[in-house]
């Protein structure tokens, strides 16, 4: 199974990072190749996330 990827905008310079779900979900940290920005998710933000991508996945079925 090929991971799943998506790119989000760097919150400091708008460059498009592009980041794995699985690893974004598991506390992985994704750097900016611009500006060096680190985004991630917060432990409290986990299962939010976790529930938004299982509904996202649901509706593209």
């Amino acid at each position: 199974m090929q991971p799943k990827t998506t790119t989000i905008a760097c919150p400091d310079c708008n460059t498009p990072i592009l980041l794995e779900i699985n690893q974004l979900l598991q506390g992985g940290k994704f750097t900016c190749s611009t500006c060096h920005a680190s985004i991630g998710i917060s432990l409290d933000s986990k299962n939010i996330v976790e529930k938004a991508v299982k509904s996202f996945e649901k509706t593209k079925l």
